[in-house]
């Protein structure tokens, strides 16, 4: 399969260690470094919303809904404020495409953020979660992105996984064998 090039696909995110960040590249969209998170659900994504540390860092990346073509707001969406172990994040939800290498993942409702409250947020170098935990722990009853992966059909098989590696002298961006 290959890229899905397009001016209305605008965000590409790659969890950040695990995965190749160059595989699609597309002309307006950001690509963003998310971490899995067993301990949530929603995915969390760094906004234009977000004016402060650390969102605005010169590393960071932000996802910027005003150009997305495909972006939806969500009418009365309530502000969410979800509090992590390490950090709390605040912001509304809205609804967009997204993109993992050659995949896409359409109208997954994501929580665009506002603000990022926590020293994790300023030492580790991400821009979002993508939350892995049940979809009964999901904020205002979202489907969760991977539920969003099965109900589309979007892999040939529905498998995932994380590969470890302690050797700290392994390439981060090695490529990875595709199976999917």
């Amino acid at each position: 399969a290959g890229c899905l090039e397009s001016a209305t696909s605008p965000v590409n995110f790659v969890s950040s260690d695990f995965s190749k960040t160059d595989e699609c590249h597309f002309e307006e969209q950001t690509t963003i470094n998310v971490v899995f998170d067993s301990g949530s659900t929603n995915l969390w994504i760094a906004s234009d919303l977000c004016t402060t540390e650390p969102c605005v860092n010169e590393d960071r990346h932000r996802y910027a809904h005003s150009v997305s073509e495909t972006f939806r707001a969500i009418p009365n969406a309530q502000n969410l404020d979800i509090e992590f172990g390490t950090g709390e994040l605040r912001g509304t939800q809205g609804v967009d495409d997204f993109h993992v290498g050659p995949f896409t993942v359409k109208h997954q409702t994501f929580g665009m953020i506002a603000e990022e409250v926590g020293e994790a947020f300023h030492t580790i170098p991400f821009e979002g979660i993508l939350g892995l935990a049940f979809p009964s722990m999901s904020a205002n009853n979202v489907s969760p992105f991977f539920d969003n992966v099965i109900d589309q059909r979007v892999l040939k098989m529905n498998e995932f996984a994380f590969y470890f590696n302690m050797d700290e002298a392994a390439k981060v961006n090695e490529t990875p064998r595709n199976n999917a």
